[in-house]
């Protein structure tokens, strides 16, 4: 877990530095930008951290087990425990969720609609050897994904 100095600011301070933090993050434009901005701002701890909770939520909307996350992203479940009371409490971590959930959901439609389409031209047909090229790599991908 990230840690932070034993001598507390006062909440003028924090609110301050706070505001500043989150104007930061709203003026970043692009993924690219948000990208660059964390590499240079957060250690990679911080961002595995910050990307494995992100995960949690993710899998236990998925309806994953806490065995099956702890496995998946090693991690503790007192982490996952954590981050399932702020999933099962906030609004705006289950809307951001559920709208990673619907795209990856878009996503895998299309990929099985492209796979679909390219395995009818793998019939041994003359060209055939590049459709089946295509519905090989279609596959690799919609196979690629970890959870």
């Amino acid at each position: 877990m990230a840690q932070i100095s034993k001598y507390p600011i006062s909440k003028n301070v924090y609110e301050r530095i706070f505001d500043i933090f989150l104007e930061t993050f709203s003026k970043l434009n692009s993924k690219r930008e948000v990208s660059d901005f964390f590499d240079e701002f957060l250690t990679p701890t911080e961002k595995i951290m910050l990307a494995k909770r992100l995960a949690i939520n993710v899998l236990l909307a998925k309806g994953f087990e806490y065995r099956e996350i702890s496995e998946i992203l090693r991690v503790s479940s007192t982490t996952i425990t954590s981050v399932s009371d702020k999933y099962k409490y906030g609004k705006t971590i289950n809307k951001i969720t559920q709208t990673l959930i619907n795209k990856e959901g878009i996503e895998d439609f299309w990929l099985e609609i492209a796979e679909a389409f390219t395995s009818m031209g793998t019939v041994g047909t003359k060209g055939a050897s590049g459709w089946k090229y295509l519905n090989k790599e279609i596959k690799k991908k919609r196979t690629s994904k970890p959870f």
